[in-house]
């Protein structure tokens, strides 16, 4: 697979909890590629957006029906348990949404044969105050 980064220049002085992306990059490898003669490409865009970090985490891989989706969806925001979905998503969208608010997290955006991007919101907050703040926050709960 080839990868690629794109970030704007702003964005790379700020914070994001630790183990946020991993999950998701790993997602993309286990589930989005597959071996279908296409070479496999992840993208990884960070941009600001209104006082907010934005991430997509892109894949060309197989995608996923309608259906699917919508079941993943409900699985990462807990509105279902669905033992078919690993909890790596469920769990970096419900530390987000403890650390920042609910208008916070992933959502996840799909198309069968095309691939999917995952999309990451939180506050835009340098890398050092990201730091101390989360640091804050876990020793809270």
């Amino acid at each position: 697979f080839h990868s690629q980064f794109s970030v704007q220049e702003e964005a790379l002085y700020l914070g994001i909890p630790k183990f946020t992306l991993q999950p998701i990059i790993e997602n993309a490898l286990r589930h989005g590629l597959h071996d279908n003669g296409i070479a496999g490409q992840i993208e990884v865009k960070a941009f600001i957006q209104d006082d907010l970090l934005v991430i997509k985490v892109c894949d060309n891989g197989c995608g996923m029906q309608p259906d699917t989706l919508a079941r993943l969806q409900q699985h990462i925001t807990s509105k279902i348990a669905d033992p078919q979905y690993g909890i790596g998503l469920r769990n970096v969208h419900s530390r987000i949404h403890m650390l920042f608010g609910p208008e916070y997290g992933i959502l996840v955006d799909s198309t069968p044969d095309l691939g999917t991007t995952v999309t990451i919101t939180i506050p835009a907050i340098a890398k050092k105050e990201m730091e101390s703040y989360v640091e804050q926050e876990s020793q809270k709960g």
